[in-house]
């Protein structure tokens, strides 16, 4: 009930949007093509209505789309938001008062008009800063996001070793044949894992792999201890080099 209470205002914000939109450009063009004297040149006339709407589109786009993606766990928009708002902000200003300097000069004449090549150039450059800015934005979004994969790919490497020895450890406590001492061993095991550098280098990994099988097969051997104590012995002794090896890799 909820989920669709919310696609629905979802749905109505975008059609308010929408019409808001078509509203905003209607008014640009009935400025730019009814109540601006004939006086301005059809081609300077053009011109400077397709920066405004580019303009008043870049803004709308800015306001409708949601800044972050709260289902993004990254947050790696936040990275590249102060960029896009900086490169729309200074392009907005630039191309505004570019604008308004000429239409003054056109329509006043108390200063000299720029001839329009001049201004379709200027008009470019600064389209060309907004590309640019856009792209590094884009660039820091995407570093953002890979900085957080890569941290998580860590974080999950070190949680797959600790849950596994930490299993190992409520295994042993569930089976009454295994001795106090081999608990106590365990433990100490356990505890040493809060001191292991997460790493994706390859004697890391190695390490981490070996680690959880030595795991794996103390569970099984737990379920006898007295049949399989010799290999428990030999496994943890091998499990606390391991872990002592683990510690020192990078």
């Amino acid at each position: 009930m909820a989920t669709n209470v919310l696609k629905l205002y979802a749905m109505n914000i975008k059609a308010l949007s929408l019409l808001l939109g078509i509203f905003g450009q209607g008014l640009i063009a009935a400025i730019f093509f009814w109540i601006i004297p004939e006086s301005l040149p059809t081609d300077v006339r053009w011109l400077d209505f397709i920066v405004i709407s580019l303009v008043f589109w870049l803004w709308m786009w800015n306001f409708v789309t949601p800044p972050i993606d709260l289902q993004d766990k990254s947050q790696k928009q936040v990275g590249g938001l102060g960029q896009r708002w900086s490169s729309i902000g200074l392009y907005s200003l630039l191309a505004v008062l570019f604008v308004c300097y000429n239409l003054y000069a056109e329509l006043s004449g108390d200063a000299t008009p720029l001839k329009f090549s001049l201004q379709l150039i200027i008009q470019a450059i600064f389209l060309f800063l907004l590309l640019g800015g856009l792209l590094i934005s884009q660039g820091i979004t995407q570093k953002t996001g890979s900085v957080y994969a890569y941290e998580q790919t860590l974080k999950a490497g070190k949680a797959d070793l600790k849950a596994s020895i930490q299993q190992l450890l409520y295994k042993a406590e569930d089976f009454k044949g295994v001795p106090a001492e081999v608990k106590d061993r365990l433990k100490r095991i356990a505890a040493e894992t809060r001191y292991i550098t997460p790493s994706t280098s390859g004697a890391c990994m190695a390490l981490d792999s070996d680690i959880v099988k030595s795991c794996d097969m103390l569970r099984s051997y737990m379920a006898d201890y007295e049949v399989n104590q010799k290999q428990i012995s030999s496994l943890i002794d091998q499990l606390e080099r391991d872990l002592n090896r683990r510690r020192k890799a990078i």
